[in-house]
């Protein structure tokens, strides 16, 4: 009712709404349970610590992401990349089971501060030296190397360690020992996953699966006919267990939590851009310098999740950092392993229905009560059944579709993906990795060292200035020679830059009086290419030759204006060198 002024009485202010549960949400949760929590209970095995650890890890790291994340959909948990990286490096320096548990409580504690403190000091940059085709080989070869991990499973033998080749090589050798009843109860969970996803997508197939493994396995009693099942798991919950080793031992994992560091932010920021991007929770990009959500043009909250401390934010590297970092403190604080995002349980979350972190707050809740009273009824789970569902959630990251595009639109994405990919199989994943990484900043450098300089003439009917290979047509001063290099000049491409203008200089039919160096592209000039335009000046004069700059910008202006280069003659624009060098502008001829 209006007021006795005439005024609308203002709205009265709610209290920040907590995201709704919904159906979608618990599905996901109990979808991503049904996964992580036998998946835990492999990858603990794997990392060298007893199985009950993986349910005192779960609850802390999902709580954690829901509270700090910024993708709505990432399932963090224990993964195959973190897991055989703990490993690796623990393996090297303890094989006394007490002390191994210690130091990889200790190395996911390490891991976690690293994450933290790159996060807050704003290093999400280092998201974008990831190139998205290192980052999709990446995640293709992980699977591969976590398919490898599961198949012995699925055909009922002892799994064989080395690279991706070995193994399978060695899975191949051993064809006569496969048990046909595992490879039957595996393959027909894995076809009946692959079936639900495509006839019945709105229902989580690994957890239909799961309960049927689960169900069927004491009916058929197939322990008796020698398929292994996941066995007797005591009970835990998390508590209080920060790792107690030596001061040696912390300076020891350091060089290994650098690297674990590096892995989990590759897998987990790789694999929320992807899922975001895909079921439409965010744009992949996020606010890289931290502004905080709602910072450009993306809002801050939806109508789903408004002012609640689990509202919409844009994906932000930074502050994946951050929350990583804090699931991977808080899981070695509670005597833990190291955690990354899942490449299985997200991926089955977001078929199941979940579009928000809800659904990892949730999950944590599944989980912690699993780990407190419901251990025994994992008990009966098949191995061959875990296994299919693990190879069932990774496969769709086996993306050979973007390796065809690859193929069709851009040969140097697919080289740096196929290095990240065969990187990953043959000399594991961090290596693999950071060899796609690093190709692709040779590639970069080696692109922007390689410029291109073109003759520009002034476009007959407009105010443009094109490039004369490109538009015959446009015409040049005969004394004055334009040029304009199609990228930035810096350290990487003086040396070439100085030998195509000489070579341009040399190349013309009639005399030149003026060179015109056409620095648009360049937004900064080091001193390194202030003194390559020293030399290129003092080339110039010896052909009896001036040498004038354009279109320099205020800090590239500043520079040239403070060293050798003063005296030389700056165009604001292109007219005005025409005018000055040429006034009988109209009398232009063509090349």
């Amino acid at each position: 009712m209006p007021s006795p002024s005439g005024l609308s009485r203002p709205a009265r202010s709610s209290r920040p709404a907590i995201p709704a549960l919904s159906r979608g949400d618990v599905l996901a949760a109990l979808t991503a349970c049904a996964i992580l929590v036998p998946e835990g209970v492999a990858y603990a095995g794997i990392a060298g610590v007893p199985p009950s650890v993986a349910f005192y890890t779960a609850p802390i790291v999902l709580f954690l992401y829901a509270l700090l994340g910024t993708s709505q959909t990432l399932i963090v948990g224990a993964t195959a990349a973190a897991s055989v990286f703990s490993a690796a490096t623990v393996g090297s320096m303890s094989h006394d089971p007490v002390r191994v548990l210690q130091l990889t409580a200790a190395l996911s504690v390490l891991t976690g501060l690293v994450l933290l403190a790159t996060g807050l000091a704003r290093c999400g940059f280092i998201a974008d030296f990831l190139e998205p085709s290192a980052l999709v080989g990446f995640l293709f070869g992980m699977a591969l190397a976590i398919d490898a991990r599961q198949a012995p499973k699925l055909v009922g033998i002892e799994g064989h360690d080395g690279d991706f080749f070995d193994r399978f090589w060695e899975l191949f050798r051993r064809i006569g020992d496969w048990s046909m009843v595992s490879l039957m109860v595996g393959g027909l969970a894995l076809f009946a996953i692959v079936v639900l996803e495509q006839r019945l997508p709105r229902i989580p197939s690994a957890l239909v699966v799961l309960a049927a493994g689960i169900g069927v396995s004491p009916g058929f009693d197939l322990s008796a006919h020698g398929i292994a099942v996941v066995g007797r798991i005591p009970a835990a919950v998390p508590s209080w267990r920060p790792p107690t080793v030596d001061r040696s031992s912390w300076t020891h994992l350091a060089g290994g939590a650098l690297g674990l560091a590096l892995i989990v932010f590759a897998v987990s920021f790789g694999l929320a851009q992807r899922l975001d991007r895909e079921s439409g929770g965010g744009d992949g990009n996020g606010d890289r310098d931290g502004a905080g959500a709602g910072a450009g043009n993306v809002p801050a909250t939806t109508s789903r999740s408004a002012g609640s401390w689990l509202a919409f934010r844009p994906l932000d590297a930074n502050r994946e950092m951050i929350a990583l970092g804090a699931a991977n403190l808080g899981a070695g604080l509670v005597g833990g392993f190291a955690v990354t995002g899942s490449a299985s349980a997200s991926p089955a979350a977001v078929k199941a229905g979940g579009r928000t972190r809800v659904a990892s707050l949730v999950a944590a809740m599944v989980a912690l009560g699993v780990g407190a009273v419901a251990t025994p009824v994992i008990r009966p789970l098949p191995e061959p059944v875990l296994a299919a569902i693990v190879v069932g959630a990774v496969r769709e990251l086996v993306n050979f579709k973007t390796l065809m595009r690859y193929w069709r639109t851009s040969r140097r994405s697919l080289l740096i993906c196929l290095t990240a990919v065969f990187g990953v199989l043959l000399f594991q994943l961090l290596a693999g990795l950071l060899m796609a990484v690093l190709l692709s900043l040779i590639l970069f450098i080696a692109e922007v060292s390689r410029l291109k300089v073109s003759v520009i003439g002034l476009l007959p009917g407009t105010d443009d200035y094109v490039a004369v290979d490109r538009y015959p047509e446009a015409r040049t001063v005969p004394v004055l020679l334009i040029l304009r290099p199609d990228g930035g000049a810096f350290y990487g491409n003086a040396r070439r830059l100085r030998g195509a203008v000489v070579s341009e200089v040399r190349a013309q039919e009639g005399p030149v009086s003026t060179v015109v160096l056409d620095l648009a592209a360049s937004f900064h000039l080091d001193a390194p290419t202030l003194d390559m335009l020293s030399e290129l000046r003092a080339d110039l004069d010896r052909l009896g030759i001036s040498l004038a700059f354009a279109h320099l910008y205020r800090g590239s202006a500043t520079a040239v204006a403070a060293g050798k280069l003063a005296d030389v003659r700056v165009y604001l624009g292109l007219d005005e060198a025409m005018a000055d060098v040429a006034p009988e502008t109209e009398t232009a001829t063509t090349p």
